[in-house]
């Protein structure tokens, strides 16, 4: 150090104050020189390790501050010694802000093991980082405590740089900090600097949110400004917000209006969280155009230096629960989390998504603030979804008027395109999902589980062709077998509005353009509700402006998504947003912002299957950000026996563990038909909750959620691969010495995700508060709970699905393109809905088998190999005229020839009227499965 040499020269005593001595290379963490150990040995906690060094002629000797012990070695190892036995060192600048430290009998100082042991020994290079130290003086120091005491900031100027450390409990959490942003063509503004203003604040007031998961929040923590300016002849000036909430504490930098800093690019910004140890993480790779990926569970030190999206969670030595995220992102790029070097694996640092195919981050003018810097703690996982830090660092909602704002259940014509049952495009119309009277048959079905809305996905034109093929949409242009108009006439008659869908391909300015109007023409027709989307296959979006494309994660997106949700909410539309930026607590300060995607879904279980772990984990990661548009009530949860996801049991508890104000019924509507368990998904409120409990969880193993809307409390378990056995204790929730009711929707006791994932159990029990509930949760399983105080009573659900209709006409319909089975001139065809020869029975045969019959004729296989013909005979000869129905889910079954025990199937998956049929092996198609649809 500069400095040092110079004092060196002149004789003088260095550092009037004690200092720390950091090492370069934080191997593991471990960042400073320490008295501890046997061995000497690094430590992370820079209160443990201040020196006072004293000077002897050109040399220093270095004296511990709390042990009163020296640096010295015996017997060649560095050891705590008497101060009389002091080493002696001398001090080597090797460039600004660095030195080595050397024993002429020794060799240098340097770290070498993973315990972060002090070596010494003229083996490493000199340009080594290991063996390179700064001396630290720290000045103005402030320590910010929340209203518990627990959780406290601390910062410090170290040489000029601002830093910060953070403590919960007795529990160093982060190690000093660094803090600061790098400009484009200018100094970075990383210090020196000097306190020039400090300014604090209480915070208590509580509010209440439009929707929520508690109807009332209390922001209750202090706040501490600090102004800093450049001791430079720049004297550009930096303010650092800090906050501190019994749940977590927070920062955010904000950039004043000055003569020195007006325009400004940002290429990076050094906030950097160095954790004191090593720690589990949960996380998810840090790609800049999607958060569609599996979440790992590794130690930190595999994960910082890959790098991982936000919210990333972890789990201290001690047990705390830390989880880092940002708050309030409106003008900055979207943040994620990576080591600066392969030496800083226990200190990722904020990595903010570029402009593409450039090295700036954030374009700015003064006055200007960041997003929020936030890291909630807790000694619970479920203390981290009970937090309302984010929300709390958020504005007050910015739209006066928010009773048009209101949670709701919506079905969809989207599953069908997902499991590529039918497609969004009109190239093929036999194929196209988006028609008039398939919406009106939804419509239909949305009150079977209290629904009010319905969303059509590729009703309008500009889906020809794949990605990007989708960059032409018309957003006012229905297609010629979708009439708008009486679609939103029959679902107002049926109390069901349209919810609308905005697929941009990505295409930007395409969207900007048409985005107005296409709002107002929404509002017109009635519909409030729009899923929006930004589909690019995971590439940048496309833009009008050099060069072409941009990140989804980057600045320019954060904009757009801003002026979507700000231009929706002039036309009182809620959005949901797929494809979206990560959610940071904005939903206060714009409640119409009401769900996003922005993780793997539920359509992930047509993809590849979501490992059932994966929704034990989101809540602790994604869902602290906000809320998410999952897309749980998947029933037919064998639909693909290569990529298993759940129990049924597992789905219905999602209502409750992924909490949305705007939830789903995914599936197609016919496998909700007839089902007992269809009756939680009717009766579970969303997204407007009165208090919401984490009962207990294990991250990545299991969660159990208590959410309650009035006197009625609702609870979702999920469960990952293992079974087990939990015990639940209701006391802490419920009213002691009161009488309850509880509806169990649970596995079967031979429920498994992989093999009988439909097995479901449907209980009553009374019991009096407190009461302990076992919950026996299968591999992929779960448990949906609804519990009522006595006198509010409960019916127990009935359902008869999986029991055909006898003595009764039907139609027997392909689910893949709706056509009915038909007769036509001898042969079994699919064919469009007619008054034609279309009307089946079901006649008792053998054991479970039945005959299907059409008057006097009976419909049969000519043989029982693949590819045999289905025709109509007269007589009732042999199996090959006998079927077993095999029910898939709702009204969705497999009708079964009993000879052979193959498929009836239509050739070829043919969605075309008039496609032949035939038996097939068991290939879980959608043109092997039937919809048994009653003839009116």
């Amino acid at each position: 150090m500069k400095s040092i040499l110079l004092l060196l020269a002149a004789g003088s005593t260095l550092f009037a104050d004690p200092v720390e001595i950091r090492n370069r290379f934080p191997k593991d963490g471990m960042h400073y020189l320490g008295a501890g150990g046997d061995p000497m040995a690094c430590t992370t906690d820079a209160r443990k390790a201040t020196w006072t060094i004293r000077e002897d002629g050109k040399s220093v000797h270095l004296i511990h501050e709390a042990s009163g012990k020296a640096f010295g070695f015996v017997k060649g190892t560095p050891r705590a010694v008497d101060p009389d036995q002091a080493a002696t060192l001398s001090v080597e600048q090797v460039e600004e802000g660095w030195v080595r430290l050397r024993s002429a009998e020794h060799g240098m100082l340097h770290t070498e093991n993973r315990q972060g042991g002090i070596q010494v020994g003229d083996e490493p290079r000199p340009d080594w980082w290991s063996a390179q130290w700064e001396i630290v003086t720290r000045t103005d120091h402030e320590t910010l405590s929340s209203p518990d005491g627990r959780c406290r900031i601390h910062f410090s100027l170290a040489n000029g740089r601002p830093e910060y450390s953070l403590t919960f409990g007795d529990e160093l959490i982060l190690s000093p900090s660094p803090l600061g942003l790098v400009f484009k063509d200018r100094p970075p503004l990383t210090g020196p600097f000097k306190v020039i203003r400090r300014q604090s604040r209480s915070i208590d007031e509580t509010w209440k949110p439009v929707w929520g998961q508690q109807s009332e929040i209390r922001d209750h923590g202090e706040e501490l400004s600090i102004e800093l300016e450049e001791t430079a002849t720049t004297q550009r000036r930096m303010i650092l917000v800090f906050r501190a909430h019994d749940d977590g504490v927070a920062f955010r930098y904000i950039l004043p209006e000055q003569p020195n800093l007006s325009t400004f690019a940002i290429t990076e910004e050094r906030t950097t969280f160095h954790f004191a140890a090593e720690a589990d993480a949960w996380w998810c790779e840090d790609l800049p155009d999607t958060y569609e990926r599996d979440y790992r569970e590794t130690p930190l030190s595999e994960a910082a230096p890959e790098g991982m999206q936000t919210p990333a969670t972890f789990r201290t030595p001690q047990g705390s629960y830390v989880s880092i995220h940002e708050a309030a992102l409106v003008d900055w790029a979207g943040m994620k989390l990576k080591s600066a070097d392969a030496a800083s694996n226990l200190s990722p640092k904020a990595d903010l998504v570029p402009w593409f195919d450039s090295d700036i981050r954030v374009k700015g003018r003064t006055p200007m603030r960041s997003p929020w810097r936030t890291i909630q703690l807790a000694k619970r996982p479920g203390g981290l979804i009970e937090s309302s830090l984010i929300l709390n660092l958020n504005e007050p909602s910015a739209i006066t008027d928010t009773s048009w704002i209101e949670p709701s259940k919506f079905m969809g014509i989207w599953w069908g395109m997902i499991t590529n049952t039918w497609t969004w495009d009109h190239d093929d119309p036999d194929q196209h999902g988006a028609t008039t009277e398939r919406a009106k048959r939804y419509i239909d079905a949305c009150a079977e589980v209290g629904a009010t809305g319905l969303l059509v996905e590729g009703w309008c034109e500009g889906w020809s062709g794949g990605i990007p093929g989708w960059r032409n949409m018309e957003f006012t242009n229905p297609t010629d077998d979708f009439d708008i108009l009486e679609v939103v006439k029959y679902g107002r008659s049926k109390g069901v509005r349209l919810v609308g869908h905005h697929e941009t391909g990505g295409d930007i300015p395409n969207y900007e353009r048409q985005a107005e109007a296409a709002f107002n023409y929404y509002r017109k027709l009635g519909i409030n509700t729009v899923k929006t989307g930004y589909v690019t296959g995971d590439k940048p979006v496309y833009t009008d402006t050099p060069p072409g494309n941009e990140h989804h994660h980057g600045q320019y997106m954060v904009r757009h998504y801003q002026r979507i949700i700000e231009l929706a909410a002039k036309y009182q539309i809620m959005i949901d947003a797929h494809e979206p930026i990560k959610p940071t607590g904005l939903s206060r300060t714009w409640p119409n912002f009401v769900a996003r995607e922005g993780a793997r879904g539920g359509e992930f279980n047509s993809f590849v299957g979501n490992p059932p772990r994966h929704t034990t984990i989101l809540p602790f990661t994604r869902i602290l950000g906000g809320p998410m548009d999952y897309t749980p009530g998947l029933f037919d949860c064998a639909f693909q026996p290569d990529k298993p996801f759940s129990t049924r049991a597992n789905q219905l508890a999602l209502y409750v563990v992924l909490w949305s104000p705007l939830q789903m019924a995914a599936d197609h509507y016919q496998c909700y038909q007839g089902e007992a368990a269809a009756t939680f998904i009717r009766r579970v409120p969303v997204g407007d909750w009165d208090e919401t409990r984490i009962l207990d969880a294990g991250i990545g193993d299991y969660i159990v959620t208590a959410r309650r809307k009035g006197k009625r409390w609702y609870v979702g378990a999920v469960n990952d691969e293992n079974p087990r056995t939990l015990k639940v204790d209701l006391g802490g929730i419920l009213d002691p010495g009161s009488n309850y009711e509880a509806i169990l929707y649970a596995d079967a006791a031979d429920a498994d995700y992989r093999s009988n994932p439909h097995a479901m159990e449907i209980t009553k029990i009374t019991f009096k508060s407190p009461h302990l509930l076992e919950l026996n949760l299968r591999a992929g399983g779960g448990a949906a709970i609804e519990i009522h105080p006595a006198g509010d009573p409960l019916e127990l659900p009935e359902g008869d699905a999986g029991t055909p209709p006898r003595a009764t006409p039907l139609r027997l319909r392909a689910k893949h393109s709706d056509r009915a089975l038909t007769s036509v001139d001898g042969t079994i065809q699919q064919k469009d809905i007619s008054k034609g020869s279309q009307q089946w029975m079901l006649e008792p045969a053998e054991g479970d088998q039945w005959r299907i019959v059409m008057g006097d004729l009976v419909l049969a296989a000519e043989g029982n190999e693949n590819g045999a013909p289905v025709r109509l005979e007269t007589d009732r000869k042999d199996a090959l005229q006998r079927w077993r129905l095999e029910h898939v889910a709702g009204s969705y079954y497999h009708i079964v020839n009993a000879d052979g025990g193959r498929l009836l199937d239509v050739i070829g998956g043919s969605y075309a009227d008039g496609a032949a049929t035939h038996l097939w092996e068991k290939a879980h198609v959608p043109s092997q499965v039937w919809w048994i649809d009653p003839v009116e």
